[in-house]
């Protein structure tokens, strides 16, 4: 079985980040693959603000996100609580994936 995937580094929540993720999801559209992984992704405590969330929705993709480093960040100008980590996303779920 072959898998493609692309791996990305979403830099957190930092600079122009609702504009930055438009345009993430704009370019993965673009491509075909199996599997996105995405290190850096930022999600607030509160669920309000999800990276992962966010690009499953516009991709159509199943995320399997670990939060990581909980931190108090600017956001938009804006102090907040919330997360990094890693994600994983699927076009498929778990189960369809066999060897």
């Amino acid at each position: 079985m072959q898998l493609s995937l692309v791996s990305l580094n979403m830099w957190k929540c930092e600079g122009e980040y609702d504009r930055r993720l438009r345009l993430m999801a704009e370019g993965l559209s673009n491509y075909s693959y199996d599997l996105l992984l995405g290190q850096e992704v930022y999600e607030s405590e509160d669920f309000k603000r999800s990276s992962a969330a966010y690009l499953s929705a516009q991709l159509g993709l199943q995320p399997f996100f670990a939060r990581a480093r909980k931190k108090v960040r600017q956001v938009l100008g804006k102090n907040e609580l919330g997360y990094s980590g890693l994600c994983i996303w699927s076009r498929k779920q778990p189960h369809q994936y066999k060897s």
